[in-house]
């Protein structure tokens, strides 16, 4: 290999090290570029964007907590951190629907017209129970309500639910039920406060029609496409709408 052939190699090796160095350092400063370029502070009208989003969801977030409920637990220790001392109280509501009244207390409604008060959701005070004459919350239900337990067939209630309307009263949903088949009645009762006295406005639903006895347009129940009107539970939607949701 002559002098002026390995001069030539030299120089190629010399230019392509060059060239590598180049591609090197541009390809450096474009990073610090991408990285200067995200280190910015976001435009102000960004940030409103952002803030504006954000309040938005916290604002959906809260009015669906609120509807659905969550917001009557705010302040209550659903856990102690030591060891509750409890002595059992005679309380017992089967079926249990629990609400919050504007008197702050908790009140739990179930089967064969139970009901307990509580200011914790741990204590529970018996307000009443028992389809009777003397009781409180529906005092001689049997006759307050006779349209519903004659079209039911039966001498109780099933579960109930208890909801606040606009009003300031207390609507009682409540049902009762045959047993053995679908033959039920569905009907409100309203009261000023939230342990009773409540005072029956009528049936809304009845399930169970037969060929004696059919509905309004004449039809009978058919078990397989209608639902049974029973466990009805009330609530509002986000919108404000009052929702029923039974059977």
């Amino acid at each position: 290999m002559t002098k002026e052939t390995v001069m030539k190699k030299q120089k190629r090796k010399r230019l392509a090290a060059a060239g590598f160095c180049l591609s090197l350092a541009a390809f450096c400063l474009a990073g610090c570029r991408s990285g200067e370029h995200q280190g910015q502070e976001p435009a102000q009208d960004t940030v409103q964007s952002a803030s504006q989003n954000a309040g938005a969801e916290d604002s959906v977030k809260k009015n669906q907590d609120t509807q659905n409920g969550k917001g009557y637990l705010e302040g209550v220790a659903l856990a102690y951190e030591e060891a509750l001392d409890y002595d059992f109280s005679d309380v017992s509501v089967h079926d249990p629907s629990i609400m919050k009244a504007s008197d702050g207390k908790y009140y739990i409604f179930g089967s064969h017209l139970a009901a307990a008060s509580s200011e914790d959701l741990v204590h529970w005070d018996l307000i009443d129970s028992g389809v009777r004459e003397d009781n409180v919350i529906i005092p001689d239900a049997m006759s307050e309500m006779s349209d519903a337990f004659t079209w039911a067939k039966t001498d109780t209630f099933w579960a109930p639910d208890v909801i606040q309307l606009a009003d300031g009263r207390y609507y009682m949903y409540y049902c009762n039920c045959e047993g053995a088949s679908p033959l039920s009645a569905l009907g409100i009762a309203v009261s000023d406060k939230p342990e009773g006295p409540y005072e029956d406005l009528g049936v809304i639903l009845r399930s169970g029609q037969n060929a004696e006895e059919p509905d309004e347009n004449g039809d009978i129940y058919d078990a397989t496409i209608e639902p049974n009107v029973i466990d009805p539970c009330v609530f509002f939607d986000k919108e404000g709408k009052l929702w029923m949701v039974y059977g």
